[in-house]
């Protein structure tokens, strides 16, 4: 196992893919846990840069050492050498923090697109570049984006992502990353109209603020390493382990160990009890209330 320290510049300004399986969970994060909490983080980062920057420029003195805000861990496996030659990059599989990097990326595009808006295209452009491979060359079509998430709840993302101005809109897609993505547009709409007299001496710290204030504990595991074991154990700042999701993270570490096979074992066997591709599996995500038990039937 590997650990250290990564900004978002750090972790997606490299042409590779992180990859979500489709049997991790669905995106769960919501507006005021988690989405709004981030965006008043990232505002306050960015007002500190700026009061710095008007000091300087008034030839005031301030030494401030800036902390960070600690977005949590993200755990990665790389893919096999064969794997990433056959699609000519490398792919790491997100064993943890697919929620924060979906996040990350929704606002950063949103952000990309008010910033054209209000004709700050280099500040545009450099965030793209991190949401994206497309400014590399000879980059496969299926490996264009640097978050490749699959499974459930995320049918969307590749749409939103590829957004290229303002919607204007609160849910784009009409479902919870439309609303992500609607979000943080209206945020950062809003924070522009505020600045709207300095954007072009301001946007910048706002770009800063998310690609270099923004820290998170990148930990990449060895083929040793158990990745079921570590995945139960780390979810900073994100929604807590449904008992279902410790059980099907159990029979995928045992699937993983006896079969050398995940994926088709969860078709198999556990796809059903996501939601799976039949009208009558959604059964068991659906409400269910009983003597000391209210929640999702697959929990009761």
């Amino acid at each position: 196992m590997k650990a250290g320290e990564a900004t978002v510049t750090q972790l997606f300004e490299s042409k590779h893919v992180y990859e979500v399986p489709r049997y991790q969970r669905h995106y769960v994060w919501h507006k005021e846990s988690q989405w709004r909490p981030l965006w008043n983080d990232v505002q306050q980062l960015a007002a500190q840069l700026i009061d710095v920057s008007n000091d300087e420029s008034q030839g005031a003195n301030r030494n401030i050492n800036f902390v960070p805000h600690f977005m949590g861990a993200v755990v990665i496996k790389q893919k096999s050498i064969d794997y990433m030659t056959a699609n000519n990059l490398p792919t790491w599989i997100i064993v943890d923090g697919q929620q924060r990097l979906t996040t990350i990326l929704l606002m950063m595009r949103a952000t990309a697109n008010v910033f054209k808006q209000f004709g700050e295209d280099t500040q545009a452009a450099s965030l793209k570049e991190l949401v994206d491979n497309n400014h590399f060359a000879g980059v496969l079509e299926e490996d264009t984006m640097k978050l490749r998430p699959a499974g459930l709840g995320y049918s969307s993302f590749s749409s939103l992502i590829a957004i290229e101005q303002m919607t204007g809109e609160d849910n784009p897609t009409d479902d919870r990353l439309g609303e992500c993505y609607g979000f943080y547009e209206a945020k950062a709409l809003e924070w522009c109209e505020e600045h709207e007299h300095e954007i072009q001496d301001v946007a910048p710290y706002l770009r800063r603020a998310i690609v270099d204030m923004l820290q998170f504990a990148r930990i990449e595991l060895s083929i040793q390493d158990n990745e079921h074991e570590i995945f139960e154990s780390l979810n900073a700042r994100g929604v807590e382990l449904t008992e279902y999701d410790k059980v099907k993270n159990y029979l995928l570490f045992e699937a993983l160990r006896q079969t050398g096979d995940q994926d088709n074992f969860y078709g198999d066997f556990l796809e059903r009890f996501d939601g799976g591709k039949s009208d009558d599996d959604s059964w068991w995500s659906e409400r269910h209330r009983v003597p000391n038990f209210n929640g999702n039937r697959i929990n009761a």
